[in-house]
Order: C-alpha cells, then sequence, then structure tokens
C-alpha cells in the first residue's frame, strides 16, 4: 500500500475509534448488538448459534469479541468432547448472552486474540477458564460492530420515505466523506451528492451517525409519505409488490 495512503487510513480509523468510544456512542452500538444477538439466539440452539453469527458476516474471533464487549467477561468450558460453551455475565435486562464453539477451531482463535492482545485468558479449576477483554479488544469490537452496521428491513413498508441531506463544510471533509459513505454501506440511495433516500425506519442509526461524525448542524432528516416520481425508487427497493 502507498505509504501515504496508509498513513490517512490509519489516521482516519484513530479519529474513528475515539469518535466510537463516547459513552453515548459505545452504548448505542453494545445495545445494538444485544439486539442483533439475542435475535440470533431465539433462532438457534448449540453449535446452530456460532454458525447463524458467521453467516451474518462474524467469525468466531468477532463473536466472541462481540460476546466479551456486551458482558465483559466470559466463562468457558466444556459441554461435549468437541465443544465449548461460552456464557456472559447477567446484562441489564437480566439475559445471559451464550455461544458454543467446536473445540479446536476455538483454541485456534484464542490463541489468535491472545497475540494481538484483545483478550486475557484466566484458567479456573476443572477446566473452566474466563476470558476478559482488554481495552485494544474493545476498539476492535466497537470498529468490526460499527463496520457491520445495518438497517433492518421491516416485513411491511409503513409508506414512509426517510431522506437525509446535509452540506457538511470543507473544513469537515473527513467527517463528510466518512457519513456518505457509510449512507451508502447502509443501503441508501443517492439521490444527489449530499442527498440520501431510504423506505426503511433508521431514525435510530442515523442520528447515532450524526453524532458519532459531529455533524449535527449540518444535516436534514426527513421523513414523508409524500413523493412526487417515486416510482423508480420504488422499483429500485422492490416496493411495488
Amino acid at each position: 500500500m502507498n505509504p501515504i495512503k496508509n498513513k490517512i487510513t490509519r489516521a482516519y480509523e484513530e479519529k474513528l475509534i475515539k469518535c466510537l468510544e463516547l459513552d453515548e456512542n459505545r452504548d448505542f452500538l453494545i445495545h445494538k448488538l444485544q439486539s442483533e444477538w439475542e435475535e440470533i439466539e431465539k433462532r438457534a440452539k448449540r453449535e446452530q448459534i456460532i454458525a447463524r453469527a458467521k453467516t451474518g458476516g462474524m467469525i468466531m474471533g468477532k463473536a466472541i469479541l462481540c460476546l466479551l464487549i456486551m458482558s465483559g467477561v466470559l466463562t468457558v468450558a466444556a459441554v461435549a468432547p468437541n465443544m465449548f460453551a461460552a456464557f456472559g455475565r447477567l446484562t441489564k435486562n437480566r439475559r445471559i448472552h451464550r455461544a458454543f464453539f467446536e473445540k479446536k477451531e476455538f483454541y485456534k482463535t484464542k490463541n489468535y486474540l491472545l497475540k494481538q492482545n484483545y483478550i486475557r485468558f484466566i484458567p479456573q479449576d476443572d477446566g473452566v477458564f474466563t476470558i476478559e477483554i482488554t481495552e485494544k479488544g474493545k476498539r476492535r469490537a466497537l470498529s468490526d460492530v460499527f463496520n457491520n452496521l445495518k438497517i433492518q428491513k421491516p416485513k411491511k413498508w409503513d409508506r414512509f420515505w426517510r431522506l437525509v441531506i446535509f452540506d457538511i463544510p470543507e473544513k469537515h471533509k473527513w467527517a463528510r466523506e466518512s457519513f456518505r459513505d457509510k449512507l451508502q454501506s447502509l443501503g441508501f440511495y443517492q439521490l444527489q451528492k449530499s442527498a440520501f433516500i431510504c423506505p426503511y425506519p433508521c431514525d435510530d442509526e442515523i442520528k447515532f451517525l450524526i453524532s458519532v461524525f459531529n455533524i449535527s448542524p449540518y444535516v436534514h432528516f426527513i421523513k414523508t409519505q409524500h413523493l412526487e416520481n417515486d416510482q423508480e425508487l420504488k422499483k429500485y427497493f422492490n416496493l411495488n409488490n
């Protein structure tokens, strides 16, 4: 990679992490992650939980870090000859977050996370051990959750359009370009260079992004049922059925 481009990328990542570590932004990401993980748990049993996590874009290492950032500490124990179970501490809603991992792959992942200084590994009695997340691990987990942020598509469209319009000055170029890129990755349709639209509920996600990039004075969020010539948009989002 070009050294200058690499330096810019690192600076971007460091700036983003500082924004994500602010209490309100971190809490939003953790709450979002908890909701998604609980949905996985409702639909899966034992080893299927990690299989579903993989199909959702979370490989084992990311899944472990995500569980840790939700729960703080994981208790891990063998529940079958080739299977580990990981249980997180009780959270505010008094749920226990859990996951099941194939033993061989778990050890590989655990060693990688230790090498990267993302976790601390603490052996206990009777083959039980605990895992704690480090500050570096927290930053990595927050970054992963942010990068995988999604807008949920409801079963039925409420017939509202969500329009995001912004005019962010050049002195905030990093925030402007990052905000635009994130809207695109979330599935918004670009009407103009600084105007994006989406038919799905996304109020919380937009408020979160505005907070992360500190661009509140420059962004307008409009929710409306009245949009002329929206047939192409309905076709784009497959809303005609």
